[in-house]
């Protein structure tokens, strides 16, 4: 019967996790923060919320199930909020409340962290919405090599053999059998391809990835990190944690790569270079960088550090925009020029058929 409750209690923790969403998080995040202002304690808050969601009686309300979690994780470990968190928020997310806690202001610390939550999101969701279309283009170049291997091909066969083709058709019929034959091989390349690419850019680093850091799609990738690391790195130095301390704290929370990029900008930091010296890595903007060569002239460039966040945000959706901008036109063209293409040998099979039946 024990066994039966834990396994239960993983499934139920597997459907919660997966139900608590980017949205549904915040909204969390933003009562706690909402009532700690009136000054009750989180664990009370929590307690709250739990009856409150519970008397809803949704049963695809994660929310129930993620609060008894979290104040069992409190009441009968002691544990901070911060830790009872961890396996349901994003590292970045538990570091940044972990310096509100340590800094004596959680409050801020949520705000901070739903702020930069959000200014994440919006990123994600220019990348999804611009690329959305060159996929779509993408797909449909592989859905008119698929109909014309498929079903225009083998009926031109039926009609006259390859072999009296043009040689432009001839070069349809070539593609069209390698598609035929080999086509779960094209796939699992395809899928191998997306795959490796996914892993890498989490993984790889060295001289390698400065090359493959200045094309898509890991260019768009050090565009979205580079920016989120700015406005993360903000919100904790605005909870009163020193820069190198943050940066630290964000690279432990980090994957290899972005670990790897941090512990440049830390060796330049403990090398002796101020600021402005540290960051001229080409993991940032041109843009970053001057303006955190800027404010790290002033007395206190934690002050400034918010802004610099804004702007990276908005300088990485406008290089992400731009990116996506050129492989949408390169998208279109490759579906035009395959259309043309194949088109064009199918007229020229046809042609040549006309003439054979003529006696031209």
């Amino acid at each position: 019967m024990k066994s039966d409750t834990i396994f239960l209690d993983k499934v139920k923790s597997f459907f919660a996790k997966f139900f608590f969403t980017t949205s549904i998080r915040l909204s969390v995040f933003e009562k706690l923060a909402s009532f700690m202002a009136s000054g009750i304690p989180i664990i009370d808050v929590l307690r709250i919320l739990e009856r409150e969601y519970s008397a809803t009686d949704n049963v695809t309300d994660p929310r129930p199930f993620v609060m008894r979690q979290w104040i069992k994780e409190m009441d009968e470990k002691g544990v901070p909020f911060s830790v009872a968190i961890d396996g349901w928020v994003p590292p970045s997310e538990r570091m940044l409340i972990n310096s509100g806690e340590e800094s004596g202001d959680i409050e801020d610390a949520f705000n901070n962290c739903i702020e930069t939550t959000k200014a994440s999101k919006e990123m994600k969701g220019t990348i999804i919405g611009k690329l959305t279309y060159p996929v779509i283009l993408i797909c449909l170049l592989f859905g008119v090599i698929a109909f014309f291997s498929l079903k225009i091909v083998p009926i031109l066969t039926q009609v006259s053999p390859p072999s009296s083709w043009p040689s432009v058709s001839q070069d349809l019929y070539t593609v069209s059998e390698f598609t035929t034959r080999n086509w779960h091989i094209v796939l699992a390349s395809i899928v191998g391809l997306i795959v490796g690419i996914s892993k890498s850019m989490v993984l790889l680093t060295g001289p390698l990835r400065g090359l493959l850091d200045k094309i898509p799609p890991y260019s768009m990738y050090r565009s979205f990190q580079s920016s989120v690391l700015i406005m993360s790195l903000a919100s904790m130095m605005r909870s009163g944690v020193p820069i190198q301390d943050a940066l630290s704290k964000i690279g432990d929370a980090s994957n290899k790569y972005m670990k790897n990029e941090i512990g440049k900008v830390l060796k330049r930091m403990e090398s002796g270079m101020d600021e402005g010296s540290a960051f001229k890595t080409p993991f940032f903007d041109e843009e970053t960088k001057v303006d955190i060569a800027v404010y790290s002239e002033t007395d206190n460039i934690a002050v400034h550090m918010d802004a610099v966040g804004k702007t990276a945000i908005k300088n990485g959706v406008s290089s992400i925009s731009k990116i996506a901008e050129i492989a949408k036109i390169l998208s279109f063209f490759a579906v035009a020029v395959y259309i043309c293409w194949a088109y064009y040998s199918f007229f020229m099979v046809v042609q040549s058929v006309g003439k054979a039946a003529s006696g031209v």
